[in-house]
């Protein structure tokens, strides 16, 4: 305190290092769909639509792969149903013959036919060679448990092998498990691009709103300067920020039923567009015709005349009933 320093000129550094700007990457926002063009957006809902329809493509495959009860061809059953009637002596013709007979011979001849060379059987010494047919016969149906219904998962395994029911039902099992979380996946991939979609459109069409709305406005804060004629430049002036406002919070709102689904992307992005213009009409036609912007008079009168004739038809329609 007792040290007195002289200087003609002192130079004080200051470190405003702190206050430097981090300049965030921009490739980070780069693909964010507020800072595409107009190109890049309607490219980008191009690609969701593409990725929509793979997704839907694989979502096919994987059906079709699993169901493949779908591919079944019930020829061969349709030979064996035929033999099972014949052999029940069902379908007899008026010749006497049985038409499973014919039906079966069609489906036969179909059949490939291999020739075998003829060989000598000797007879066995256990009996004839109908015994042997009659004991080994070819023709026998293969019946199945008389079961009163299949629609129940435990008739349809009481249908199988004791020793084959639980790997049915465990491959079954992790079948419908794969399945399901293929198709949550699908449903949620399908929910992302659905969003996407609608948050590119509603950003390429509020592009082109955002432009006309301009025009709009000259059609509001013209009349209104020349209806407000009092105030001055300031209460046109206040009445047009009113009106602004009111732009932003109808662009807001339509924006959040967009994001929602609750709205289409299209017709959110030109709704305020649409609310406005007509008010630009009205307030343009009132300042051509140099009329009030609201006449309380008429107004006056006509809630008069409402209030008349209300009473009357209520009396009317009470009489009547």
């Amino acid at each position: 305190p007792f040290i007195r320093t002289k200087f003609r000129e002192w130079s004080k550094t200051f470190d405003l290092g702190e206050f430097d700007l981090n300049r965030t990457d921009e490739n980070l926002f780069k693909s964010y769909h507020a800072m595409l063009s107009t190109k890049q957006l309607s490219d980008g809902i191009d690609s969701i639509r593409y990725q929509v329809a793979i997704l839907n493509s694989e979502v096919r495959e994987d059906i079709w792969r699993k169901m493949d009860f779908y591919k079944y061809e019930p020829d061969l059953d349709t030979l064996n149903a035929k033999r099972i009637l014949r052999q029940q002596g069902k379908m007899t013709g008026d010749n006497g013959f049985s038409v499973a007979d014919s039906l079966l011979r069609e489906g036969e001849d179909k059949l490939p036919v291999k020739s075998v060379a003829a060989k000598s059987v000797s007879q066995p010494p256990g009996g004839t060679r109908a015994t042997i047919s009659q004991k080994y016969s070819t023709n026998v149906i293969i019946t199945q448990p008389n079961l009163d219904s299949l629609l129940t998962a435990e008739s349809i395994a009481s249908t199988f092998a004791l020793n084959k029911r639980l790997t049915y039902i465990d491959n079954a099992r992790n079948a419908v498990r794969s399945s399901k979380n293929f198709h949550y996946e699908y449903k949620q991939k399908l929910r992302n691009e659905a969003e996407r979609k609608r948050q590119y459109t509603y950003q390429l069409h509020s592009k082109y709103g955002n432009a006309l709305v301009c025009f709009i406005f000259l059609f509001i804060g013209a009349p209104m300067g020349a209806i407000v004629r009092k105030g001055g430049f300031g209460y046109p002036l206040l009445v047009a920020i009113f009106f602004f406002m009111f732009f932003i919070i109808l662009t807001k709102m339509f924006d959040k039923l967009s994001r929602t689904g609750q709205l289409d992307a299209t017709m959110a992005a030109w709704m305020p567009c649409l609310i406005l213009f007509p008010m630009g009409l009205f307030l343009t036609y009132k300042a051509m015709n140099d009329s009030k912007l609201l006449n309380l008079d008429q107004l006056r009168i006509f809630m008069v005349k409402l209030a008349q004739q209300w009473p009357l038809n209520l009396l009317t329609k009470s009489y009547q009933n």
